[in-house]
């Protein structure tokens, strides 16, 4: 069903913003209507690719879902509280299209795999187990246990890392110095002389770093620079 994002004005006379879903321009008004809200402006959400939950929000959705369901309240009924809670967020349009899979007749787990990016394998096993064994609930509320161990040891893993991070940054700039800066300034001293063969391929290995410059400056940065997104993907 297609979506549509709006900007409307409550009962209160608050500006709020959110997506609903509907078949047409008309019909997306007139549920605006039922629900007290004036529309200012509304217009067919365009397909921005796959929503994909944060992590953090992940967790949250699995927990609250959980909770919902352990609390008796059918499984439609839940999605919908949790997509009335998120309707000012950006990942809203996916849990509305969940709540409208699951009115046209589609099990939690069949909705899921549209969002293969948010929900892996694990997830979808677990909450199909759950709702062929009648326990959805309990399995929700064992993957947010899941989930909530992973993100510990996720954030402690890139904790662990910063430190190695900033030694292996703090020794390429002394190598750096040393190779670009130190060595050349030196090297007249050297010149004509009987060397030991440490100090010639250190003399070597500086010539080729001054001749090769960009290229190696250039592959440093970029193994820095992926060592940075690495760690903070796993914060």
């Amino acid at each position: 069903m297609p979506l549509f994002r709006y900007v409307a004005l409550n009962l209160a006379g608050k500006k709020i913003k959110g997506v609903i879903d509907a078949d047409t321009l008309d019909a997306a008004k007139e549920k605006l209507k039922k629900q007290e809200i004036m529309a200012i402006t509304i217009a067919l959400e365009k397909d921005k690719g796959e929503v994909v939950l944060p992590f953090d929000l992940l967790l949250a959705f699995t927990r609250e879902l959980a909770q919902l369901l352990r609390a008796g309240l059918p499984l439609y009924e839940s999605l919908l509280t949790i997509e009335e809670k998120y309707r000012t967020h950006k990942a809203h349009p996916l849990f509305l299209d969940l709540c409208d899979r699951l009115k046209t007749g589609n099990s939690l787990s069949s909705a899921l795999t549209c969002y293969p990016k948010s929900f892996d394998e694990v997830y979808l096993s677990m909450v199909g187990a759950g709702e062929q064994s009648g326990s959805l609930g309990e399995s929700l509320q064992q993957l947010a246990l899941l989930i909530a161990r992973q993100s510990r040891l996720k954030k402690q893993l890139g904790s662990a890392l910063i430190y190695p991070a900033f030694l292996g940054v703090f020794c390429l700039v002394v190598v750096f110095s040393l190779l670009f800066f130190v060595i050349p300034s030196m090297q007249e001293l050297f010149e004509g002389r009987a060397l030991h063969p440490l100090t010639q391929v250190v003399l070597a290995v500086s010539n080729f770093a001054n001749t090769y410059l960009v290229a190696i400056v250039s592959i440093i940065l970029t193994v820095v620079l992926a060592l940075l997104l690495f760690i903070k993907k796993l914060c």
